[in-house]
């Protein structure tokens, strides 16, 4: 998955395979562990760099208007289906944010490993 658009960016680091490509019984917690610690790699270089991340709660975002539409601004809107919660941290002296997540939308998708740039009006929390 990427996906972009006006003061956004989301694209996935790291995808564990489809689980319609092997329908095998084996189990996807190797991949999610392995892309799990990579999500916390990722959170410990940006924090070199950055100040240490927020955690932001993402579960009261997937709200929707009467068409079932998001109603929350993007990429918040695309990282609440795979996460429960985000590591944000703001860029200094800009008006973006960077979130990182690691997550499955459910049993049939893949784990992803997810990296969000969006602008500060959309900034979860």
């Amino acid at each position: 998955m990427r996906s972009s658009g006006p003061g956004h960016r989301l694209p996935t680091l790291r995808a564990s395979r489809d689980p319609w490509d092997d329908r095998s019984c084996e189990p996807f917690e190797p991949a999610e562990q392995e892309i799990e610690a990579e999500s916390g790699i990722l959170v410990t270089a940006s924090s070199e760099w950055w100040a240490e991340p927020v955690t932001v709660e993402l579960r009261p975002y997937p709200e929707r208007d009467e068409e079932g539409a998001d109603t929350a601004p993007e990429p918040t809107g695309q990282l609440c289906g795979p996460a429960g919660s985000t590591q944000v941290r703001r860029v200094p002296g800009g008006k973006r944010w960077l979130g990182s997540t690691a997550g499955q939308a459910g049993p049939e998708f893949p784990v992803r490993l997810l990296a969000a740039v969006g602008e500060t009006p959309g900034l979860p929390g």
